[in-house]
């Protein structure tokens, strides 16, 4: 049977999705979010996941380990769960290679998953089925899955996906992400955490107001809303992990922050977003990406441009 491959591109969130919960194997987030795909500019960053045929059980690398931990063993799920649709019980082998990625990622990594596996068993699943299948190893998938800017609807165990703007639509956004020294949560141990949060009970509400904000921004044509909304529910969420003994902003990743700030209070248009590594993420357009550029340059900022990237794609 011949192999497949595809690529896939990392997720970032926008209006951020923490806490989770399983059932049945299954990760659904404890709420609606907004997330986008990244990549570099040539589209280097990226996760790329072969299958192939192999004559022992399925077995599945990234970077040439083996993934043993309940990730992997999502990931194996998920396998088992395409073998089954295509009644075809043969070993596969799983080639995973995260490449440029600054963090690792399972959003990228699950959705070249299941975009491989789909074409490799020739299967044809919907979009709503990958969303189904890929949830046995990320919740947050979605983002890398559907690309561009998506929005990601949770009522319990119901889920749907939609997609905001596409990659095409946001060519003029531009990122640039500079990267920190020191280690990192591992994102289930936040999540674990900021659900004990007292103000965790109000966040939905919180969510659910900020993601009406942001479509209501893409309709209209302000990206500029866009990013202050995501700003903004990065400051409130990072907050929130400070408070249960899980910063994750630094002293020198704050000051960065700031700096964004004071700039546009200069008249810069430039936002910030962080995650839950070591990375802040500058948001401006490019009519003030080169103005941007120079102030992190001066600064001796060392940072990578990158772009909203789209869907996952097959390459052979």
């Amino acid at each position: 049977m011949k192999f497949s491959k595809a690529i896939a591109y990392p997720g970032l969130p926008m209006i951020f999705a923490e806490g989770y919960f399983i059932v049945e194997g299954r990760r659904f987030s404890s709420h609606s979010s907004v997330g986008a795909a990244l990549t570099t500019v040539r589209e280097g960053m990226r996760t790329e996941t072969t299958v192939a045929p192999y004559e022992y059980d399925p077995l599945f690398k990234v970077d040439g380990i083996p993934l043993e931990d309940s990730r992997g063993a999502g990931m194996l799920h998920i396998i088992e769960e395409f073998m089954m649709r295509a009644k075809n019980f043969e070993g596969v082998l799983i080639d995973s290679k995260n490449l440029k990625i600054l963090t690792g990622s399972s959003d990228s990594g699950c959705a070249a998953l299941v975009t491989a596996l789909n074409e490799f068993y020739k299967l044809n699943l919907s979009r709503e089925e990958l969303l189904s299948l890929g949830l046995y190893g990320s919740e947050t998938f979605f983002r890398s899955l559907i690309g561009g800017l998506s929005e990601y609807r949770v009522r319990g165990e119901e889920v749907s996906v939609q997609v905001l703007a596409t990659a095409k639509e946001l060519s003029d956004v531009v990122v640039f992400s500079v990267s920190f020294p020191g280690s990192r949560f591992s994102a289930d141990e936040i999540h674990g955490a900021v659900v004990d949060h007292h103000g965790y009970g109000l966040r939905r509400k919180v969510v659910n107001a900020r993601i009406l904000g942001v479509r209501t921004c893409v309709g209209e044509g302000d990206l500029y809303g866009v990013f202050e909304l995501m700003e903004e529910d990065a400051r409130t969420v990072h907050k929130m992990f400070e408070d249960v003994g899980r910063k994750v902003i630094s002293s020198r990743m704050k000051s960065l922050c700031a700096q964004v700030e004071s700039w546009r209070k200069e008249g810069l248009k430039a936002y910030w977003n962080v995650a839950g590594g070591r990375q802040v993420y500058v948001f401006c357009l490019k009519e003030d990406a080169k103005t941007v550029k120079s102030k992190l340059s001066a600064k001796k900022y060392s940072f990578k441009k990158l772009k909203i990237a789209g869907p996952p794609q097959i390459v052979s």
